[in-house]
């Protein structure tokens, strides 16, 4: 992943935690919206669904969000994206 789009996952990321309604990436706004089975703040970007961790869950990264950690997946049919505390793995 080249360092412009790892920029764009972290604005994703930080928009999600920080509260904010929506994020523009370059210069195309995208709405950040509750999830609605869970709650859970989410955007589409690039074909790709980005939902912050569900706190209420039982993983250990549900536990990692209950102590604070800002935990962002991005979900798409082959793969799973990780931005954790502003880290993408």
């Amino acid at each position: 992943m080249d360092s412009t789009q790892e920029a764009k996952l972290l604005k994703i990321h930080n928009a999600i935690h920080n509260g904010v309604n929506e994020v523009e990436i370059d210069g195309e706004k995208y709405a950040i919206k509750n999830h609605p089975t869970n709650l859970c703040r989410c955007v589409s970007f690039e074909g790709v669904q980005y939902m912050e961790q569900n706190a209420f869950k039982t993983s250990k990264y549900a536990q990692l969000a209950r102590d604070g950690h800002k935990i962002t997946w991005g979900i798409r049919p082959s793969k799973w994206i990780l931005i954790m505390d502003g880290k993408i793995t």
